[in-house]
């Protein structure tokens, strides 16, 4: 029993060390966040690592509740920010004595259009353009597959 007890003390001990005091949380501004988070990009693209830069180049935001927001384009540039994400949430934390910091990944959409190949899409394609298309092919009984 005594096993179990010094397990919870460890435990609550470790717990300790994740969170601190609100009072050592100093406010943080976007632009010391910016600054620090340019500083970093600038450190690692030195470094040659040149994907982390890419990710790191990326405009952020800080939310009211002490996230930062990052927007991804695709899910394997979060898996390349946990490779280093340690790091740079100890760099931050520290440099802005603020452990209640965060950083969650937003995926972006991609704003590209999709490549049309088939005479359908070409079609559909046009007659989003030209509306009185779809009229033509109706008067004409067309048909875009052949």
């Amino acid at each position: 029993m005594r096993s179990s007890e010094a397990e919870k003390q460890k435990e609550s001990e470790d717990d300790d060390t994740v969170t601190s005091p609100a009072h050592e949380n100093l406010p943080v501004s976007e632009r010391e966040l910016k600054h620090l988070w340019r500083t970093y990009a600038e450190k690692i693209k030195a470094e040659g690592r040149s994907v982390d830069y890419i990710l790191m180049n990326q405009e952020i935001r800080l939310l009211p509740d002490m996230t930062i927001d990052l927007p991804i384009a695709n899910p394997m540039q979060a898996d390349t920010l946990e490779k280093f994400k340690p790091e740079l949430m100890g760099l931050l934390r520290g440099q802005l004595q603020n452990s209640l910091l965060q950083i969650k990944t937003t995926l972006i959409e991609d704003n590209k259009k999709r490549m049309v190949y088939t005479p359908k899409e070409k079609f559909n394609y046009l007659a989003e353009k030209h509306p009185l298309l779809r009229e033509l092919q109706q008067k004409l009984g067309l048909d875009t597959d052949y």
